[in-house]
């Protein structure tokens, strides 16, 4: 019998492969200084929102790679915040080096049974 590819976990159902992924090659603490960027190069409108979206996705991040205790409790899950983050990124035409790729990792988490188009 073949693996379940999704797993639920305390930030929503995700896509497992890709966790386990993320587990061995994820730096969580890159979503710090992707804040410290954002802090220091974004103006200050869509800074409020973004610091605090990415400060969000950083602890839910932690508590599924890292097993960190969960300290954020949202019905969001981590995949959909990092969707939200990527979309806000790109309709603010806000260049910040590194971020989008780092956030389109976690992006990834996406259940395939929820992939866009399907």
């Amino acid at each position: 019998m073949a693996q379940s590819r999704t797993t639920v976990t305390d930030h929503g159902t995700v896509d497992q492969l890709v966790l386990d992924h993320l587990r061995c090659t994820f730096d969580t603490s890159r979503l710090l200084t992707a804040i410290e960027i954002v802090d220091s190069c974004v103006g200050e409108a869509e800074r409020a929102t973004l610091h605090s979206n990415l400060r969000c996705l950083h602890g839910m991040a932690s508590h599924l790679i890292d097993d960190v205790p969960m300290i954020i409790m949202s019905e969001q899950p981590v995949w959909q915040l990092a969707e939200e983050i990527l979309d806000e990124i790109e309709e603010s035409h806000i260049e910040v080096s590194g971020i989008v790729t780092l956030v389109q990792q976690l992006a990834a988490l996406r259940p395939p049974d929820e992939r866009r188009g399907s």
